[in-house]
């Protein structure tokens, strides 16, 4: 029999509310989850809507763009993308940072945890994620992923494409106390009484809005206003700052006068003759020295050539003595055979001697 999964998000709320803090399958141990067990607390928490069981493999679960995308411009000004359908397109130019959101709705139970990681495939491409951070039991809402293109290439980032790869990990058995009573959990042998206190997830991290987790992070930073620029595109900026500063100075030294000017590009030049120096006369050796090598190699090389053409020669005039004296021989064949025939003939053909006569 086939898993059934909620049909809507209020029916997966209410599957959630159900199990959130009883575990339907104690027989499954505290681990990282399979594709199977996956599947079977999806359907009976309601932690994942919505769910599409084909997206699942071994051990994680696939998502997928969905929602709004958050970016800046280049004067810091913020603006939004909508990433809904698969039409719709959103361009991650080189050395920017964006956030992401993604379709699921996670209602994660008190004894599950999960962390995701990006799809090779955007890793390859230049497009850093970092290290999935552990999103803690009891979270209700949607993930907002931060991706930072680091190449100097543009992407195009597409709605409803495979972005992450989620894992979920079930947590030990929790054991809550009243006192020193336990009110609920799973007997325990340990030689000592456990006293540990489970936390659960603050009710006011709940449902946030983006805008929330981009307050939070700036209340740690230096600059009281919650915009996020890459580190690269800092520098860039800072480079681009040197180089203005730079043809500023060159401008001032033209005031100045060519004389001046002229002056001064002699000192340059001179200091750089003196640094360079050394360079061109190590170079200059390398170079002499293959040179060497070369020529004494093109030498080895045509002396091979001279000895190679001189058994090719002698091997010619062998194989032309061979040819005449192979025909010699076929001549004295062709005479012995002829030669003894007349012999024969001769014999034949002559009188025979007259026998004697008796007196």
């Amino acid at each position: 029999m086939s898993l059934v999964y909620a049909k809507d998000d209020t029916e997966a709320e209410k599957r959630f509310s159900q199990y959130k803090e009883i575990d339907p399958f104690p027989s499954i141990p505290p681990s990282l989850l399979n594709g199977a067990d996956i599947a079977d607390y999806v359907a009976a928490t309601g932690m994942v809507h919505p769910f599409y069981p084909e997206k699942l493999k071994s051990g994680s679960y696939e998502a997928r763009i969905h929602g709004t995308c958050y970016c800046w411009d280049e004067d810091g000004k913020p603006y939004e993308e909508r990433l809904e359908k698969d039409s719709d397109r959103f361009e991650l130019k080189p050395n920017s940072l964006v956030y992401v959101q993604v379709e699921p709705t996670f209602r994660l139970p008190d004894y599950m945890a999960l962390r995701f990681n990006l799809k090779i495939s955007h890793v390859h491409r230049g497009i850093l994620l970092g290290t999935g951070p552990l999103i803690d039991p009891g979270f209700e809402g949607k993930l907002l992923i931060p991706l930072h293109n680091f190449s100097n290439n543009s992407y195009m980032l597409k709605g409803l494409e495979a972005l992450i790869w989620i894992e979920f990990t079930k947590l030990s058995p929790i054991v809550r106390y009243e006192g020193d009573e336990v009110v609920r959990g799973a007997p325990t042998s340990d030689a000592l009484p456990r006293r540990g206190e489970y936390k659960p997830f603050p009710d006011d991290k709940k449902g946030q809005l983006p805008d929330y987790y981009f307050a939070k992070a700036a209340e740690d930073s230096l600059k009281a206003k919650p915009v996020f620029f890459s580190s690269v595109r800092e520098i860039y900026r800072d480079t681009a700052n040197k180089i203005k500063g730079f043809n500023e100075t060159i401008s001032r030294y033209k005031k100045i006068g060519w004389g001046a000017l002229a002056a001064i590009s002699v000192t340059i030049a001179a200091a750089l003759y003196s640094m360079l120096t050394p360079t061109w006369s190590l170079i200059n050796d390398v170079y002499n020295a293959q040179d060497q090598k070369w020529n004494k190699l093109v030498e080895e090389t045509r002396f091979q050539e001279a000895q190679s053409n001189a058994l090719k020669a002698q091997l010619e005039h062998q194989q032309e003595e061979i040819k005449a004296l192979k025909e010699k021989i076929e001549l004295l064949s062709a005479q012995q055979s002829v030669h003894p025939i007349k012999s024969n003939q001769s014999k034949t053909n002559a009188p025979s001697p007259k026998p004697k006569q008796t007196k």
